[in-house]
């Protein structure tokens, strides 16, 4: 009885000591001492306490328990501390094929020519799904949450916010005034039946 009693106590010993070590968001890695805080920003950590100022991973890189911190979130079986990577990868600020495109878990952007413009909220109570573009007969990505939840549907970002400060992606474009009437001008020659407008 004492042995089992002692073989007991070794096990839940051990299962505390793996739970302890799991990595997780917004806690602390012992193997590369930082705190990821979102699936792209950091602090750095000495004797398990944050410190410094936010550090944001370089663009299409995720905040992982790996030496190198940020690792390419399309190629690297890594995990990412603070999202579902699967999800993330090929879903999220992604123009390609795409009239519009989820940049944060409620957010989207139009892709003009396959790049992306400016962030647009969804409602409060509505989460961005790329796969409602091809669903919905409205071609929304913005699907309430309870009809995303009764479909299996999830945010296609795993990003609160979209932080065009922070993480611009090299298709992120906001042409200027002159920009845009030369891009008017121009597919006018291109497509002479297609009304162009610039604002």
């Amino acid at each position: 009885m004492h042995t089992l009693c002692v073989l007991w106590a070794i096990v839940v010993v051990a299962a505390a000591a793996v739970t302890a070590s799991e990595p997780k968001c917004k806690v602390c890695q012992e193997l590369n001492e930082v705190s990821c805080e979102s699936e792209t920003t950091y602090y750095m950590c000495s004797d398990n306490k944050k410190f410094g100022d936010l550090q944001t991973c370089p663009y299409n890189t995720v905040c992982t328990n790996d030496q190198r911190v940020c690792v390419n979130k399309l190629t690297e079986s890594i995990k990412n501390l603070c999202h579902n990577i699967d999800v993330w990868t090929s879903k999220c600020q992604n123009c390609t094929g795409n009239e519009y495109a989820c940049v944060s878990k409620t957010e989207y952007t139009r892709c003009i020519v396959g790049m992306m413009s400016f962030p647009i909220s969804c409602k409060a109570d509505e989460i961005c799904v790329t796969e409602a573009q091809s669903t919905n007969k409205d071609r929304s990505l913005c699907v309430p949450k309870c009809v995303a939840d009764y479909n299996g549907y999830v945010p296609s970002c795993g990003n609160e916010k979209y932080a065009t400060t922070t993480r611009v992606s090299p298709n992120f474009f906001v042409p200027d005034d002159s920009e845009i009437k030369s891009l008017c001008t121009d597919n006018a020659v291109k497509y002479p039946d297609v009304d162009w407008f610039y604002w």
